[in-house]
């Protein structure tokens, strides 16, 4: 596939309460990433993982759907 010049690829969600705005039944229970492991031993990726942009990179969300 290709893409012209100036061309963008985006997905995904900004947030985890994002979806519950699609539908009323989408209640969010609760969210985490890696980073929140206690197991994380690296003092490095704990510390990575208190910026924003880098822990919601990719995260684990949990929903009721009714």
């Amino acid at each position: 596939m290709k893409l012209g010049a100036g061309t963008t690829f985006q997905f995904g969600i900004p947030d985890s309460d994002a979806i519950e705005a699609w539908h009323p039944g989408f209640q969010l229970l609760e969210d985490w990433s890696y980073f929140d492991s206690p197991e994380l031993k690296s003092i490095f990726l704990r510390w990575f993982g208190k910026m924003e942009s880098v822990r919601k990179t990719q995260w684990t969300v949990h929903y009721r759907l009714e």
